[in-house]
C-alpha cells in the first residue's frame, strides 16, 4: 500500500499540520515521539479511507527533537519534526 507523510512548518513554533495519505482504507496511528521513543502526542488512531489525510494539532511540546510516525498495517513512515521556543 502507498504510504506518503509530509508535516510542517519544521521547524515548528505552535500548530503542526500532517498530510498524510494511505493507499487502503484501514486503521492508522499518527503519533509524535520523543529522541527515547516515548509517545508524546497521538494525533489519529482510527480506521480511515483510502487517500489523503490532513489533520493540524496544537502541540505543547518543549523545545527539542521529535519523530512524527505514521503507521498503517505493517508499513509505517517517520519524518523528523523540530521543535523551538
Amino acid at each position: 500500500a502507498a504510504l506518503a507523510l509530509r508535516a510542517g512548518p519544521n521547524p515548528s513554533r505552535g500548530p503542526l499540520a500532517v498530510t498524510f495519505t494511505v493507499g487502503e482504507a484501514g486503521p492508522v496511528d499518527l503519533a509524535v515521539f520523543d529522541v527515547t521513543g516515548r509517545r508524546v502526542a497521538g494525533l489519529v488512531e482510527r480506521a480511515v479511507a483510502a487517500g489523503e489525510h490532513h489533520v493540524e494539532a496544537a502541540l505543547d511540546l518543549p523545545a527539542g527533537v521529535y519523530v512524527v510516525r505514521l503507521r498503517a498495517g505493517a508499513t509505517a513512515r517517520t519524518l523528523p519534526l523540530t521543535v523551538v521556543r
